[in-house]
């Protein structure tokens, strides 16, 4: 790629990453440093405060509270598996896997625990315990479906703790929040699902 196509590309991009993340374009150029960048977007993200708090009237305060996103749980893996695939009060019954109101205080949170929710979801449509994620959805809104959702958990969890190493998969346990078996992924020994590395 000549200099010209190569700038006017960079052009292009530039003002496509000013638009994305909210960084005034206007203040910074070509030449400006990363951390001028990043600056900005720590600016922009710390206007937009988790928690909307408010000394104004009642009225207004349910407002604001009804407009609120959700905070997404941190839970251990077994509720996890009830919730990603029926809900709870919070989303009205919508499945988490479906459910996108999540406020964005600790997105971290969230990606782990879908990481490992997508991957129990995987392994138990690889052992035929449903044939897609709507299945396992119509499952989990059935007047049986808890009962179900614990005997395809059960399984699909039993395959999942035998990718670990051996002296890890004694505590890998269902009691586990989502989050920290997700730490412990650097242990797998024998994976054939790839965990990224988010």
């Amino acid at each position: 790629m000549d200099a010209a196509s190569a700038e006017s590309l960079f052009d292009f991009v530039f003002a496509a990453f000013c638009s994305t993340v909210g960084v005034d374009g206007g203040n910074l150029t070509g030449d400006s440093l990363v951390a001028d960048a990043v600056e900005g977007m720590e600016i922009e993200e710390a206007s937009e405060p988790c928690i909307q708090e408010s000394s104004t009237s009642a009225s207004h305060q349910a407002q604001l509270e009804s407009n609120a996103k959700v905070r997404f749980p941190s839970l251990d893996c077994r509720s996890m598996w009830h919730k990603w695939l029926q809900g709870d009060a919070s989303t009205h019954g919508t499945p988490f896997v479906r459910f996108f109101e999540w406020d964005k205080c600790d997105p971290a949170v969230y990606c782990k625990t879908a990481q490992i929710m997508n991957i129990l979801s995987q392994i138990a449509l690889d052992a035929g315990l449903g044939p897609s994620m709507d299945e396992l959805d119509a499952i989990g809104a059935s007047p049986i479906g808890t009962a179900c959702l614990d005997g395809i958990f059960d399984r699909a969890f039993e395959v999942f703790v035998v990718q670990f190493t051996v002296s890890t998969q004694s505590i890998i346990t269902a009691d586990k929040k989502c989050v920290t078996i997700r730490r412990l992924t650097s242990y797998v020994a024998n994976s054939p699902i790839k965990i990224s590395s988010r």
